[in-house]
């Protein structure tokens, strides 16, 4: 349902239109074959990825709109080492091969 609710707010916003339609157009094809598949042969995983893998190798470049390059700013927030710092000695810590003496380590 979240998915559901994210989505839809996305379809209203005119900076995305196009490429909302490119996704509806995908969706749309993707489910006409998997219900032909399940009405005459079931559906499993495997199934439904065969009908996925079928329908990008057949795809037609000419079926989606080309759409402009999306455009995306990143704006650092104030303080972010705050969130930053912790989190990359938390990566480092839980992904590193060294040994780390637990009782001395200390997060501020």
């Amino acid at each position: 349902e979240y998915v559901k609710q994210w989505y839809q707010r996305r379809v209203r916003d005119p900076t995305l239109s196009e490429h909302v339609l490119n996704v509806e157009t995908v969706l749309g094809c993707l489910s006409e074959r998997l219900e032909t598949k399940t009405e005459q042969e079931g559906v499993s995983v495997t199934g439904v990825q065969e009908v996925i893998e079928e329908v990008v190798r057949q795809w037609p470049s000419d079926r989606l709109q080309i759409t402009p390059v999306l455009k995306f700013e990143y704006i650092e927030e104030a303080e972010s080492e705050e969130f930053f710092i912790p989190y990359i000695w938390t990566l480092i810590f839980s992904q590193s091969t060294l040994y780390w003496d637990t009782s001395r380590i200390t997060l501020r």
